[in-house]
């Protein structure tokens, strides 16, 4: 298995794992201060700070992410716009259009599961795919290794 560029020829290649890896850093701090007032007030304060730096080519060469639908804010949103639809729309008889919502929303929340177990699915043939390649860094050029 050769481990040069077949674009360019260049021998300048890295996993696109290790470049993401390479150029990703997480960031944690935390700061105080304590500050007096001239007519003897006294003030005190905490920040905290988390989270990811990382590099353009980091970023070009993240791993792929399914993407994925919030099932219980989803269901929760469409029984609420399904119940003042249906109260107001149709009848004063809220209960019976509670049940009618919430029928509603539950069906919906078990197709964006469904939806999302789908997407994690396909996700994997994906990272596997991920796994594998490489690329030049003088050229850009994604490639797999052995593979023409």
């Amino acid at each position: 298995m050769s481990r040069i560029c077949p674009n360019c020829a260049s021998d300048t290649i890295m996993s696109k794992r290790a470049i993401h890896l390479s150029g990703t850093t997480a960031t944690n701090s935390t700061t105080a201060g304590v500050g007096v007032v001239r007519f003897g007030g006294v003030g005190a304060g905490v920040a905290s700070h988390s989270g990811i730096s990382a590099s353009a080519l980091a970023i070009d060469c993240a791993p792929p992410a399914p993407k994925l639908v919030n099932a219980g804010l989803a269901a929760f949103l469409i029984f609420v716009l399904a119940f003042i639809a249906c109260a107001y729309l149709m009848d004063t008889r809220a209960l019976y259009w509670a049940y009618v919502a919430a029928a509603v929303a539950v069906v919906c929340w078990l197709q964006i599961k469904r939806s999302n177990a789908r997407a994690i699915e396909t996700n994997a043939a994906k990272v596997a795919q991920y796994e594998k390649e490489w690329r030049c860094l003088t050229c850009a050029h994604t490639f797999v290794p052995g593979e023409a």
